[in-house]
């Protein structure tokens, strides 16, 4: 069934409170209005009304899965407004901005960036912030402190009646914890983002926490729930260019139902997606589950190499717990192609005993 296109947000909302929402109802059409505000703010010689356009634009491209054009977006933003001597709108560009060098694979700058965003935000700002850092300590592995951000984050967010960030929170919050395998309280999260993101009609951010809903669907094992719920978020969110998290999620289904062929056609789409749009956060875990396909098929040295070439895709992007992840397919892909020796036991002991300090 096609998806509704939501009025196409006006040029005069991009610096406000609602631009966020406009780019999660329809990010392309967002982006259109955004650099028409650009060029408008310019032309009024409004540095913090284009600062913050540019933000819009950066931000919608980032939700179209373009981190190269969302970083350039928003160190424009960034600069216009240390022109306009706008601190707040500033630190909101760097805030923004963090989270898309995340994705880069620049785990330390952003942290940076977002603790230097945090010390200029207060009140309802500072929450975003403090939502936006804890999904940063999540991609690095740093569960517990992440959780304890988006319960600051929600707290506040339900205080100041700010529904759209406590959808946002509750999506990120339900992923932390299907990963962590607290799948019926992650499947609450998602299903109370989804009536959120329903009741303020943006198609984009249903169809997210949908694909997601699959994620855990998938975690528990339920193959056909977790078709059910990708292919009901398909067709939006191939409308937003979201290949990279789409086919990695489908790879790795297809790989628990022991479709090897077909699972190692979505890996190698997803890595494909991922080099495009630059989401090097992306990348290593699907050379990850590459590894795991080709350790599956019987395949050790093909394995082996792959899995080296995303641990050192996570070292490089400072990321233990997912290193450790790699390494622990590196070593029984090595037992796979040259037969098990104790060194290879020992590795793996290891490998247990730092993935179990980590949950």
């Amino acid at each position: 069934m096609p998806v509704a296109r939501p009025t196409p947000p006006r040029a005069e909302d991009l610096g406000g409170e609602q631009v966020l929402e406009q780019i999660m109802a329809d990010p392309h059409q967002a982006a259109s209005v955004a650099e028409l505000a650009i060029a408008a703010a310019r032309l009024r010689r409004d540095g913090a009304g284009q600062a913050s356009a540019q933000r819009a634009r950066g931000l919608a491209a980032h939700v179209l899965h373009d981190a190269a054009a969302a970083a350039s977006y928003l160190k424009q933003a960034i600069r216009s407004a240390q022109r306009a001597g706008d601190v707040i709108v500033e630190a909101e560009a760097r805030m923004s901005y963090a989270l898309v060098l995340d994705d880069l694979g620049h785990p330390d700058a952003a942290l940076r960036e977002i603790d230097r965003a945090c010390a200029q935000l207060s009140g309802l700002r500072l929450a975003r912030a403090i939502m936006q850092r804890a999904l940063i300590l999540r991609r690095i592995g740093r569960d517990n402190d992440a959780l304890a951000g988006y319960q600051r984050a929600l707290s506040a967010f339900k205080r100041h009646g700010d529904t759209l960030w406590q959808g946002r929170a509750l999506v990120n919050r339900g992923v932390l914890r299907g990963y962590r395998g607290e799948l019926p309280q992650a499947r609450a999260d998602l299903e109370e983002a989804v009536q959120i993101f329903a009741q303020l009609n943006l198609a984009t951010a249903v169809a997210q926490a949908q694909h997601n809903l699959g994620f855990l669907a998938a975690q528990a094992g339920d193959v056909t729930a977790a078709l059910g719920y990708y292919d009901l978020a398909r067709e939006q969110l191939s409308y937003i260019g979201a290949a990279a998290v789409t086919q990695l999620d489908r790879a790795e289904l297809l790989l628990a139902a022991r479709l090897l062929p077909e699972a190692r056609l979505a890996v190698a789409e997803a890595i494909e997606a991922a080099r495009a749009g630059q989401f090097s956060a992306l990348l290593g875990q699907a050379q990850l589950l590459s590894a795991r396909i080709e350790l599956t098929s019987g395949a050790g040295s093909e394995a082996h190499a792959i899995a080296v070439r995303a641990r050192a895709t996570f070292v490089r992007q400072g990321r233990p717990t997912w290193a450790v992840l790699a390494r622990r397919v590196e070593i029984a892909a090595r037992v796979a192609a040259c037969g098990r020796d104790q060194r290879a036991v020992h590795a793996l002991e290891r490998c247990g005993d730092e993935l179990a300090a980590a949950s």
